[in-house]
């Protein structure tokens, strides 16, 4: 097992599925993040399967998020599906950083999601492997 990101952290408001400017708002997050960039490659290696561990921190009471999430925030499998998007050769653009040639290649999955402290700014935590 190899580390391809570790731990790195990516500022903004965790977004799932919804309007496509709240989704584009949390891809391009992901997508202009100076840490990811590094280690995205050209697409990965398609015959390489792949693990990642998520943890998103959120704020449920940002006037970003609608009023039935103000106690918990998004559903945690939307925040995945579409940060996993994000990180591959996923389903919106071009601007997908494709450290992971798609979405099939990842064979698990770790995720949570918490509310953020006092002083704590929104975002998440990624982590990928080669399985």
């Amino acid at each position: 097992m190899s580390t391809i990101a570790d731990h790195i952290w990516v500022p903004g408001i965790p977004r799932g599925f919804g309007s496509e400017k709240t989704e584009r708002q949390w891809l391009d997050a992901i997508t202009g993040c100076k840490a990811l960039k590094e280690v995205a490659k050209d697409g990965g290696d398609a015959m390489q399967r792949y693990s990642v561990v998520l943890k998103f921190i959120i704020d449920p009471h940002s006037a970003c998020y609608g009023p039935r999430y103000k106690k918990c925030g998004p559903d945690l499998d939307n925040l995945v599906k579409l940060t996993i998007d994000g990180l591959s050769k996923g389903r919106k653009d071009e601007k997908e950083l494709r450290i992971m040639p798609g979405d099939n290649t990842v064979m698990a999955i770790s995720a949570r999601k918490r509310n953020v402290e006092s002083g704590e700014e929104p975002g998440a935590f990624v982590t990928i492997k080669t399985v």
